[in-house]
């Protein structure tokens, strides 16, 4: 194995981590080396600078066995959690109309179903409907097909509309733009 170099062995030497036969081969490395007495001098100087982080370390003992004794006290949610289970499910199941619930739509709209259209139209969904609104306002887009309780709008692919395409990394209001260019049918 190559003996490592002095340079090295400074932190070794310093925080105690070498053996009898290697200390003294670095001691007498810093009688000979200038370089390498001034190096082990300015890392005993810096961290004789840096102050000591072990104050911050110590864990608190007596803070931590207080917080385990609170959890000991709650032991006697344990017997009750399957009632507790039992009775919210029995409410579910028997009164499922006293729950609050939200109403749902009755027309679901799948936009990624193709739609043909006269001309190339730029679909644009943005983050809620408020910010649509800015944004059809900002780029004065002329709106073709609208999503009923959606941020998403169909818009005619004007160069307003296309730029659009450029801001979509840009804009946190606009989370997805897709250009749908118009399809010839072709005549049979």
């Amino acid at each position: 194995m190559p003996t490592p170099s002095p340079y090295d062995m400074i932190s070794d030497y310093l925080n105690g981590h070498l053996n009898a036969e290697d200390q003294a081969w670095f001691e007498a490395q810093l009688q000979q080396d200038k370089a390498l007495n001034t190096l082990l001098l300015q890392e005993q100087k810096m961290r004789r600078d840096v102050p000591s982080t072990e104050p911050l370390v110590q864990p608190d003992f007596a803070k931590f066995e207080q917080q385990l004794d609170k959890r000991e006290r709650s032991i006697w949610l344990k017997p009750a959690l399957p009632a507790l289970t039992a009775c919210f499910l029995l409410v579910v199941f028997l009164y499922p109309n006293s729950l609050p619930h939200k109403e749902s739509a009755a027309e679901y709209i799948t936009l990624s179903q193709p739609q043909q259209h006269e001309a190339d139209t730029v679909r644009l969904i943005a983050a809620n409907q408020a910010a649509l609104e800015q944004l059809i306002g900002e780029y004065q887009l002329q709106v073709i097909n609208d999503y009923p309780g959606t941020p998403a709008v169909d818009v005619s692919a004007t160069p307003n509309a296309l730029t659009l395409l450029d801001q979509v990394q840009a804009d946190p209001r606009i989370i997805q733009v897709k250009h749908l260019p118009h399809q010839q049918q072709a005549n049979p």
